[in-house]
């Protein structure tokens, strides 16, 4: 009898552990999304991408752009990933589900009520795998009407003791903590210096400087009383890590012209990484990358992310992927592992098959028109291409879509600056990341003459 006691015994136990794995692999969370990966130790990679997305300002706008906003998920494959020019929750909403990123949490800003008002109404928003503790939203106006989906709202202010002139600014920062990864992100979209250089960007730069020591303040606060977090500042700072023509390191001292060996007049980078703040010295991941990430204007970028804390030592120098995505800025990726970002698969395929240099009636009329081939079995947007000539002067491609598959399109000088020689000329065919994809010389031409080219 004690036998048979033993062996029922063993039968339960039996039972009770494969119920139990049974169980185990078959569970969802009530939350509907996918079961945590476990604590930081145990997360192997973890990818954080920053994207200026450009003029989401509708779902419409999202949907005709899926296909790229797919392709940046599966090449990239972020963990957490900081947006810029979006207007509301429902368009993050909209371009995750594009992305096939199912079960990432979502967060946006609402620095302007108005989601209608385009570029007057630009947020930052998150992506992330991972679950928030917190939202919180920094803004000089505290003007949210609360609603779901909105980030607590707080007070943006200066930091005692620098130099910031206070000065109003559209946008604040949005934060968020992670606490299964133990990180912190601070989401930035700063001031656009609209392509200007010293004095007529002194009221810019001040405005990102104010937002600049006000994130950093935060940081330094948040990492005295949890040493153990990671703190991200990711974003579009509108000034390049490494400006020449801007970037200062002394708040003291603002120099805008004729500044050989002076401080200029720019301190938003050295407010993260120059000890400015509380001796903060965040490191920038971005440094590796010297040229731009906004192809329209050439120059260090734009687009960077910082970090300080633990995970810091963990990534790898960031890196700009290797297309737009249909956007005017290309992605800057940070990540503790690998990822594989091939460029455009069709881009180095484009060529220039037709010119006519010499159209149709005066040189005023502007009739100059060039064709550019897609032999491929794949769209390729043309955002931030460009067609140069031997002057140096060029056409930004940006507001001419992209090319279908297989297709030719005709790109019209309809009033570039770059005129086409009509005695001869070179027109190069440049990528996003500033490639010279394609070239063609000609000599003089009739008018009319349309000329061809071959792959």
């Amino acid at each position: 009898m004690p036998r048979l006691k033993w062996s029922l015994l063993t039968l339960v136990l039996c039972l009770v552990v494969c119920f139990s794995f049974s169980c185990r692999d078959d569970e969802v969370p009530s939350n509907g999304n996918t079961p945590d990966p476990g604590p930081p130790s145990e997360v192997e990679e973890l990818t954080v991408v920053t994207w200026n997305a450009e003029a989401m300002f509708s779902v419409s706008n999202v949907n005709s752009r899926s296909s790229d906003l797919q392709a940046l998920a599966s090449n990239l494959e972020p963990d957490i990933l900081v947006l810029q020019e979006v207007t509301s929750i429902g368009i993050v909403d909209a371009i995750r589900d594009a992305m096939g990123l199912d079960g990432y949490f979502t967060a946006c800003s609402d620095f302007n009520q108005n989601d209608d008002g385009e570029y007057n109404a630009l947020e930052v928003a998150f992506i992330s795998k991972y679950d928030y503790g917190e939202v919180i939203e920094y803004d000089q106006t505290l003007d949210n009407v609360t609603s779901e989906g909105d980030p607590t709202e707080e007070q943006l202010s200066i930091p005692a003791g620098l130099q910031i002139e206070n000065v109003n600014v559209g946008r604040g920062y949005l934060w968020a903590t992670i606490p299964e990864l133990e990180i912190a992100v601070a989401g930035v979209h700063l001031k656009s210096s609209s392509g200007r250089v010293g004095q007529s960007d002194a009221s810019n730069a001040k405005k990102r400087e104010l937002v600049a020591s006000a994130i950093a303040k935060k940081v330094a606060v948040e990492a005295s009383s949890n040493p153990d977090y990671t703190y991200i500042v990711a974003g579009d700072f509108n000034v390049g890590h490494s400006d020449p023509l801007k970037v200062g390191t002394d708040l003291s001292s603002d120099c805008y012209s004729n500044c050989s060996g002076q401080d200029l007049y720019d301190e938003t980078h050295a407010l993260f990484g120059g000890g400015l703040v509380d001796g903060l010295q965040m490191s920038n991941l971005s440094l590796a990358i010297t040229t731009s990430t906004y192809p329209s204007y050439p120059g260090t970028p734009i687009d960077n992310i910082y970090s300080y804390g633990p995970l810091t030592s963990a990534f790898g120098d960031a890196f700009k992927a290797g297309s737009t995505y249909g956007s005017d800025h290309l992605p800057v990726v940070a990540t503790t592992g690998e990822v594989e970002d091939p460029p455009p698969p069709t881009g180095s395929n484009l060529y220039i098959s037709k010119v006519l240099a010499n159209g149709p009636g005066s040189d005023e009329s502007q009739t100059e028109a060039i064709w550019i081939t897609n032999p491929t079995d794949a769209e390729v947007s043309l955002a931030g291409w460009k067609i140069r000539d031997a002057a140096n002067t060029h056409w930004d491609l940006t507001q001419d879509g992209s090319i279908a598959a297989g297709h030719e399109k005709q790109i019209l000088r309809a009033g570039r600056d770059m005129g086409i020689n009509n005695g001869g000329d070179t027109l190069e065919l440049i990528d996003p990341n500033g490639n010279v994809v394609d070239q063609v010389t000609f000599g003089s031409t009739v008018e009319g003459e349309i000329l061809e080219f071959g792959p």
